[in-house]
């Protein structure tokens, strides 16, 4: 992939071998994966730093005629990464050979209100767009459908408790309920039959 150097500080990548970005920005320097390593058959990350490598680069002009350049990368920066095969290296140096296309573009916000109007504006022009918020929605709505689960789990709970008190002080009433007529009868008040129960 041929990228901006300020692609890497945005992606927050970092690698665990050799240097974290390029020296310059028409620099013929490589960042790639250990992946990448193991298809070259180069099996130590710590002698393949300085390294140099072919890249043979392909472009197709027609379904029959296509083009062939070979361009030479130092391996300046490894990542630990042993699933994706993926090789960076600067932008301008792949525009040599009239690279015209890109797979992806990184737009950064200056403050994170102002990013649906650059998203709207993006989508306007016709190309699809995807952001950590649409991660962190689906996130939220999980846990809001958590939320729910967990406060119907409380309210059928306070139901059950709420019922347990009412029968409680039911069935407290109904055993006390001569004690109540005896004091009743030789002039109690109601809140002396209220005290009897606090």
């Amino acid at each position: 992939y041929g990228v901006d150097p300020k692609y890497l500080s945005l992606e927050d990548f970092t690698t665990d071998y050799g240097s974290k970005t390029f020296s310059n920005n028409n620099a013929e320097e490589t960042i790639i994966s250990i992946a990448s390593l193991k298809a070259l058959k180069l099996t130590d990350p710590a002698k393949a730093i300085g390294t140099t490598i072919n890249v043979k680069i392909v472009k197709i002009i027609s379904n029959s005629d296509k083009e062939e350049s070979n361009l030479k990368l130092k391996i300046i920066g490894i990542s630990k990464d042993d699933t994706t095969k993926f090789a960076y290296t600067p932008i301008n140096v792949l525009d040599k050979f009239d690279n015209s296309t890109y797979s992806k573009v990184k737009v950064k916000t200056a403050n994170r209100d102002s990013m649906a109007a650059v998203r709207k504006t993006v989508e306007s022009m016709g190309y699809p767009t995807n952001s950590v918020t649409d991660t962190v929605d689906q996130i939220n709505q999980v846990f809001n459908i958590v939320k729910i689960v967990l406060g119907g789990f409380g309210f059928i709970a306070l139901m059950v408790a709420a019922i347990g008190i009412f029968n409680t002080l039911t069935i407290a009433l109904l055993e006390r309920t001569h004690e109540i007529g005896i004091m009743k009868a030789i002039g109690g008040r109601d809140s002396d039959v209220a005290f009897v129960f606090t």
